[in-house]
């Protein structure tokens, strides 16, 4: 693990992601975090394959979570659990939306913000119930297993269900490529999550 502190930062995220010691310790304040993580978001969302998730604590602190040359990311449980009171921090190499492993990570996590930086769009999930990240992660895991993994798959089903006619006309990864972030829209209507599409690099 590497920690450092966002602050006054002379150097890109990415450099300073992959330093083996911390470069800065200044105090941070919300407009600091704020640039510093917008300036992750900038970095990652370069990235034309791989990868990465990092956490960003209320103080600033960051390090990072996990890594993957590949577009699927792995979440160990040492990773899960520190992302508990963070905002977490994910790339994607295409501008997508949530997939079904990083919904299961943001509700086990207890993070307070999962941000997917890609390319054209940043897309923003928040669980708006205070008492949500106190809960144990057995606790958020059984949540996620018990109500929020068979409504997911059940709005799926139903949404692939309504757009058979427009899949028999123009096929299936055309008729499909929206379908997902409508799914998460319907899961954070549902659970009483906040999720947002900010069009756009920040």
């Amino acid at each position: 693990m590497r920690t450092h502190q966002i602050a006054e930062l002379g150097t890109s995220a990415w450099d300073w992601v992959t330093r083996n010691t911390p470069q800065w310790t200044a105090t941070v304040n919300a407009k600091t975090r704020t640039s510093g993580i917008n300036r992750i978001e900038s970095d990652l969302r370069r990235r034309e394959s791989g990868e990465v998730a990092m956490a960003v604590g209320p103080d600033g602190t960051n390090f990072v979570l996990s890594k993957s040359s590949t577009r699927d990311i792995p979440y160990d449980p040492v990773a899960i659990s520190r992302m508990a009171g963070m905002t977490v921090i994910h790339n994607h190499t295409m501008s997508t939306s949530f997939s079904k492993s990083d919904l299961r990570t943001f509700v086990r996590s207890g993070a307070t913000e999962f941000r997917i930086a890609s390319p054209a769009r940043t897309y923003v999930l928040k669980p708006t119930d205070p008492n949500f990240a106190g809960l144990s992660e057995p606790d958020r895991l059984a949540y996620w297993e018990s109500r929020v993994q068979p409504r997911m798959l059940a709005i799926h089903e139903q949404k692939v269900k309504e757009l058979q006619p427009v899949i028999r006309q123009f096929g299936e990864p055309a008729a499909l490529s929206n379908l997902w972030p409508d799914v998460v829209k319907e899961l954070a209507r549902e659970f009483g999550w906040s999720y947002t599409i900010q069009e756009g690099p920040r």
